[in-house]
């Protein structure tokens, strides 16, 4: 199973978390916390902030990060060409 790739179907009862359902989790929070780095925590470290004209932009950023980190998740994990 990639756990980059899709994922089959949760089929775990109500109340309990299946096998799948924690690499789907840990997928989220992987994702999530490289996008954060990237907004948050680089802009510090580089020594540079997202301001445009005296507003800060660096939560329009994370959404942007986060949505292009899935964009490229989705585009790396297909099906190989035969």
């Amino acid at each position: 199973m990639n756990p980059l790739g899709q994922l089959p179907a949760s089929t775990s009862p109500q109340f309990s978390l299946s096998k799948v359902d924690w690499i789907k989790i840990l997928r989220y929070l992987v994702i999530l916390g490289a996008s954060l780095f990237v907004t948050e925590v680089s802009p510090y470290l580089g020594h540079f902030t997202y301001v445009y004209h005296g507003h800060d932009y660096t939560t329009d950023v994370l959404w942007a990060v986060a949505g292009l980190a899935e964009m490229a998740r989705r585009f790396l994990s297909g099906q190989p060409k035969d």
